[in-house]
């Protein structure tokens, strides 16, 4: 059971989670889409992505490093297509030490794509319409992160709790509100489970 927690904004979905409470613990997978399988070293659509480095993100407008064919659409962890990633699995003890770690080829189909805030409601106990699967590999997500944010604070990793601006729009498109973007717990569950993956790619 697979899915994406993205902004409700989001065109491209780069990475998904899988989990599953195992008998002395969790099992999670971390999926990234493989990019780079369709994009042989030395095409011309490699060689223009490393010009431009990154992408480029406005209030407005982005400004892809790769056409948005295979970003948007292609490479993107779309729900109920078949996609290419390299997964990142790792099984954990309960208190989030990490027992065994492998990285391979694979694919994936999504089963659901969430948002931010979805996930965030859950977790405050309000109103959802999500599956009880869902549900549960939510909350068993949540656990697990939890754990994983008490392992690094002991460890003292620094915690750059930043401030995102939001922009609002008014019907011209013309910039009326600013707004602070807060990071959520929805927020640093996908970022705990991001590092795991690459601080595992690191070593290897």
């Amino acid at each position: 059971f697979t899915f994406t927690i993205d902004p409700a904004s989001a065109k491209d979905f780069d990475d998904a989670i899988s989990i599953q409470r195992i008998d002395n613990g969790w099992r999670l997978w971390v999926h990234i889409a493989d990019v780079a399988h369709y994009l042989p070293v030395e095409s011309k659509a490699f060689i223009e992505a490393s010009k431009r480095g990154n992408s480029f993100y406005f209030p407005k407008k982005v400004i892809p490093m790769l056409p948005e064919r295979l970003s948007n659409l292609i490479c993107s962890l779309r729900p109920e297509e078949d996609k290419l990633t390299m997964t990142v699995e790792t099984a954990f003890d309960f208190n989030g030490k990490v027992k065994q770690q492998t990285m391979y080829e694979s694919v994936i189909r999504s089963d659901h794509r969430l948002a931010y805030e979805e996930v965030d409601d859950l977790f405050d106990g309000k109103a959802h319409q999500l599956s009880p699967t869902l549900v549960q590999a939510l909350q068993e997500a949540r656990m697990l992160s939890r754990q994983l944010s008490r392992i690094r604070r002991d460890a003292g990793y620094i915690f750059f709790d930043l401030p995102e601006i939001e922009y609002e729009y008014d019907e011209e498109g013309f910039v009326h509100h600013l707004g602070i973007a807060e990071e959520t717990e929805s927020h640093k569950l996908i970022e705990n489970f991001m590092l795991v993956a690459n601080e595992y790619t690191a070593e290897m």
